[in-house]
């Protein structure tokens, strides 16, 4: 979320009520209707651009590539099935999180692992502020996210 200027740990309000974070990118999303508009894009991503603010660290144009992805792995997706996939929003806002997990993943791995270790440093120092012993394992998670940038991920086994 901190790629679209919300900052996840802090308190946000909306009329007057203090809402989670994520309400800040999905309230207009939740009155969007599902499904594709004339200019095959997800109904999702002309509500979400509605919003846009230059602030965030995607472009509009990122946004709608990482929204085709989605579309063409749908379309892959529904065409072996007899009841076509339609995504609800916040089914959608996963995958769009997905999409740019993917692309930061891929575009540097090191930059993305620094960024997850710096969030995760910002999480726990949050949690001793707050009294909270609830931490995320830093080490392991830098370990764990080090291993990934070094090697492949091992192929998924099925059950």
């Amino acid at each position: 979320m901190t790629r679209f200027g919300i900052d996840p740990l802090a308190q946000y309000r909306d009329k007057g009520s203090q809402v989670r974070p994520i309400t800040l990118l999905n309230k207009n999303l939740k009155e969007s209707q599902p499904g594709l508009t004339a200019d095959r894009h997800h109904h999702y991503l002309h509500a979400l651009l509605g919003g846009y603010q230059s602030s965030w660290q995607y472009s509009e144009e990122d946004l709608k590539r990482f929204d085709a992805n989605i579309i063409e792995h749908t379309d892959a997706l529904n065409q072996q099935r007899e009841v076509e996939v339609e995504w609800k929003y916040f089914q959608w806002l996963t995958l769009l999180f997905v999409e740019i997990y993917l692309f930061e993943y891929f575009r540097s791995r090191e930059a993305l692992k620094e960024s997850l270790n710096a969030q995760v440093d910002r999480f726990n120092t949050f949690g001793k502020g707050r009294g909270t012993k609830r931490a995320l394992a830093a080490t392991r998670t830098k370990t764990l996210i080090s291993s990934a940038c070094k090697t492949p991920p091992a192929p998924v086994k099925r059950c």
